[in-house]
């Protein structure tokens, strides 16, 4: 006879991501293992100013980080093939 015990484990299915939301974002890169990303929609953000080893201030840059369930006024889906070249929107 076995004292062996049967441990039962249950995953839970990840919940389906809205059509807009900032994972099916073409601006959107996902962080490894996480469920937040970084916002390439614009240049990054001056953070604060902090002092170099040569005694002059340099600027920390952010891209914003978001979730992957959550989307702005900017989004654009990705392309399915995933390739992300943008059609311009120029009229000339």
């Amino acid at each position: 006879m076995s004292n062996q015990k049967t441990i039962e484990t249950r995953v839970e299915p990840k919940p389906k991501l809205k059509r807009r939301s900032c994972a099916n974002c073409r601006y959107w890169d996902s962080v490894e293992g996480a469920t937040v990303g970084i916002c390439h929609r614009y240049p990054p953000a001056v953070g604060r100013i902090v002092p170099n080893t040569s005694g002059t201030k340099t600027p920390e840059c952010y891209f914003p980080l978001s979730g992957e369930a959550t989307w702005c006024g900017e989004f654009v889906a990705k392309n399915p093939k995933g390739s992300n070249t943008v059609k311009s929107r120029s009229k000339a």
